[in-house]
């Protein structure tokens, strides 16, 4: 104990100022995209003015990058703020006050499954709504399956499952192909209703060889799990934090549901920064 101490001191006594704030861009990083601070917009896109309202789901070129980004069709596509943090909310939201064919605060005891460890924020925003946590373990390939099938078998109102399913928040799990698969074959099995909420945060952020992963909406498609799966996507790790742009892929009642929070809580997108973002990146590769 008294060689900790000392050790402690010795790193106290040289007055070290170091922000360990988790998931926080380095500068050198950030400077990567300075081009968008001096970048010169036509503010318009056709016919549509940019510094105007409209084009609730974002513009066209955005939605495309999206599209491109999510592997999914451009017509299942918004293009949002800031954050993926922010859709997840907002999808958690519209089916807490208008999901079908029961509102998620109308059912007793509503559950959410969290595969732990997990994202503190995602654990945050369902405490906000009172929304009971289950937590089923990760392995290496993403949930513990057997805990999953568990899970379904003793619990009743299970509404869905949240999760970070590519470089998972904290611990870094990349979920293979067939546990995704798996998981969505016990999701469906359970309800027709079960949504599968993917906050795919770290899609792009690959420094390393890792494993590879089938886009999830492909999978989803190819096990007719699409019409239950909500997907977001973000560069707020890729451009600057609270000044990149987010994207949804989603289908039927879902993004249905998701556009009918969004014309009520959102005037319109910042057409401005998405364009500018378009510019900058041209493709995702």
């Amino acid at each position: 104990m008294s060689n900790i101490l000392t050790h402690f001191e010795e790193i106290k006594a040289k007055g070290l100022s170091i922000d360990i704030t988790r998931g926080k861009p380095h500068a050198s990083q950030l400077d990567l995209s300075n081009e968008l601070l001096s970048m010169e917009v036509e503010p318009y896109e056709g016919s549509i003015d940019l510094r105007n309202y409209g084009e609730p789901l974002g513009i066209e070129g955005a939605r495309k990058l999206g599209s491109e980004l999510l592997s999914a069709p451009y017509e299942n596509i918004i293009t949002g703020e800031q954050s993926s943090l922010l859709l997840t909310y907002q999808t958690i939201l519209a089916n807490y006050l208008f999901a079908e064919p029961i509102a998620w605060k109308d059912m007793e005891s509503p559950k959410v499954i969290c595969p732990v460890p997990g994202f503190d924020r995602h654990f945050r925003m369902l405490e906000d709504f009172g929304i009971e946590m289950l937590t089923v373990p990760l392995t290496n390939d993403g949930p513990d399956i057997e805990s999953l099938k568990l899970l379904m078998k003793t619990n009743k109102n299970i509404v869905g499952m949240l999760c970070v399913p590519r470089h998972s928040n904290p611990s870094g799990e990349v979920y293979s192909d067939s546990n995704l698969r798996d998981i969505f074959n016990i999701g469906i099995s359970y309800s027709k209703d079960f949504l599968f909420i993917f906050d795919n945060a770290y899609l792009v952020h690959d420094f390393m060889p890792t494993k590879s992963q089938k886009p999830i909406w492909e999978i989803a498609t190819e096990e007719s799990a699409s019409a239950q799966v909500v997907e977001v996507t973000s560069f707020s790790k890729v451009t600057f934090g609270g000044g990149g742009l987010s994207f949804m892929a989603a289908s039927g009642k879902n993004l249905s549901l998701i556009k009918k929070m969004r014309e009520s809580m959102v005037i319109c997108p910042d057409k401005i920064n998405q364009k500018r973002h378009i510019q900058f990146f041209k493709s995702v590769r």
